[in-house]
């Protein structure tokens, strides 16, 4: 059950991360982007997942 609720938890991480970085994608090919905006962004989007990641694990083995 904990394996199964922590296979959701790195889903969702991997969809998280593929909507952020298609939206900043989708920014720097039209330009709206500035690259040090986006070097500070990228940073930011992994420690989002990573947190994501880590909050949502514990959850699943809380829920037990």
């Amino acid at each position: 059950d904990i394996t199964r609720r922590t296979m959701k938890v790195v889903r969702l991480s991997f969809i998280i991360s593929l909507i952020y970085n298609v939206i900043g994608l989708s920014f720097a090919v039209t330009g709206n982007l500035q690259p040090i905006i986006a070097a500070i962004l990228m940073p930011a989007s992994s420690l989002s997942v990573v947190l994501f990641a880590w909050i949502g694990t514990e959850w699943a083995a809380k829920q037990k």
